[in-house]
């Protein structure tokens, strides 16, 4: 009759030919699905009916995986086990490669692969994959083709292939800033970067304040604007909140925040608490002081920061709080708001609003720079802390003026 066929029309008629066709069952979920005969079919859908009538196609497995897996002819199979089976009948299949990696790795025709190889089988078989460079960053690094590349070296290389890359910028700022093109990037500098590409990018403005703010698109933003875009963006980022608190407060959304509210902001949004403003202060203190009663083997130090937090949560009473039943410091609620009450603490030294000896409060405070590099429990930290030497706890002591919270690396 005269009219046009889209590329949809095209495989819904042949289809119409040949109901088996698997490769028009593939390329029609290519093109979100269609009606034939008479019955629409999605994406999912499609590449289900490709892989029953072609239970070998790699392409329709990968697809099948991408959509989140499904049932083929009566068995289940999940987004890994997609993958596996693409790779099993086409083993150089890239893209299958990655997004393995992506779910933690498996098993490909007898041998183990971790997310790590992965990725590294991905860059082998294409070298400009950015984001499987960006992968293996993020990854810690590993070996291609026989070279090792550290954990910047791929960020550069991401980098390298893609100049836009605002996670890479940020992921590289994390790592202390790299080389890229020749040129040398600082940790402000990689976050600044990555604000220029994605202004929305919330961890990179938290990071940026946290190193005393900087020029962004040439405009000047100081420590305290950085944390409030930060929140702008992110409202329930406890680290924001408490760096914000640290620097004593500012404006969020309109609003005025003190230091106090925003390091009370910061312990519900960690606790994950509903409690008002009085009963939340009462539960951090007795958990905060119940832990130092097991934790803290020094009765000085114990005895100055349980002044502390004593007037912190405005107690009169805490003969209770000392009690010897201990909290359980694997529930991530006590963490949090063990945690946070050191970020206040930590403020409120600086502040001069609560004097303590350079060791009673370095015994508590520094747990919170540990608190991102081990995992362990808070007593254990709070412990091995105590012993650690004497120049490891004045290079502590120098950075406490300063926040301390940087925001976690970022993922695609």
């Amino acid at each position: 009759d005269g009219a046009p066929y889209s590329e949809v029309d095209c495989y819904v008629r042949a289809l119409h030919l040949d109901i088996s066709l698997a490769v028009a069952w593939s390329n029609l979920g290519n093109h979100g699905g269609g009606k034939v005969a008479g019955k629409h079919y999605t994406s999912k859908e499609c590449y289900q009916k490709a892989l029953d009538a072609d239970p070998h196609d790699a392409n329709s497995w990968y697809n099948l995986g991408v959509e989140g897996g499904g049932e083929v002819s009566g068995h289940s199979y999940d987004k890994k086990a997609c993958y596996l089976r693409s790779l099993h009948f086409d083993h150089n299949y890239t893209n299958a490669w990655y997004n393995l990696g992506i779910v933690g790795g498996g098993e490909v025709d007898g041998q183990h692969y971790s997310g790590k190889l992965c990725f590294a089988r991905a860059i082998h078989l294409d070298p400009s994959y950015v984001h499987a460079w960006f992968q293996l960053g993020l990854n810690g690094g590993g070996e291609v083709d026989g070279h090792f590349h550290n954990e910047t070296a791929c960020y550069t290389r991401a980098l390298h292939l893609d100049n836009n890359y605002a996670n890479a910028w940020y992921n590289l700022g994390l790592a202390g800033g790299g080389e890229v093109d020749g040129r040398r990037f600082t940790e402000k500098k990689c976050y600044v970067r990555a604000l220029e590409v994605d202004p929305k990018n919330s961890p990179a403005w938290n990071n940026l304040g946290v190193l005393g703010g900087g020029k962004v698109d040439g405009k000047l933003y100081s420590e305290v604007e950085c944390f409030t875009h930060a929140l702008h963006l992110h409202i329930n980022d406890a680290k924001a909140w408490g760096n914000l608190g640290s620097v004593g407060g500012g404006k969020v959304s309109g609003k005025v925040y003190s230091a106090s509210k925003c390091h009370l902001n910061a312990q519900k949004i960690l606790a994950g608490t509903k409690l008002d403003d009085e009963d939340f202060a009462m539960h951090a203190s007795d958990a905060y002081l119940k832990l130092l009663h097991h934790a803290v083997t020094s009765e000085s130090i114990r005895h100055t920061l349980t002044r502390f937090v004593r007037a912190e949560a405005n107690r009169t009473e805490t003969k209770q709080a000392l009690e010897a039943e201990s909290p359980d410091t694997e529930n991530p609620q006590v963490r949090g708001v063990i945690e946070t009450l050191l970020i206040t603490a930590q403020s409120q030294h600086c502040q001069g609003k609560h004097k303590m000896s350079s060791a009673s409060y370095y015994g508590a405070l520094c747990a919170v720079y540990k608190a991102q590099q081990h995992n362990q429990s808070p007593s254990r930290r709070l412990l091995t802390l105590t012993s650690l030497p004497k120049k490891m706890r004045e290079q502590y002591e120098k950075d406490l003026e300063k926040p301390c919270s940087r925001a976690d690396p970022r993922d695609e």
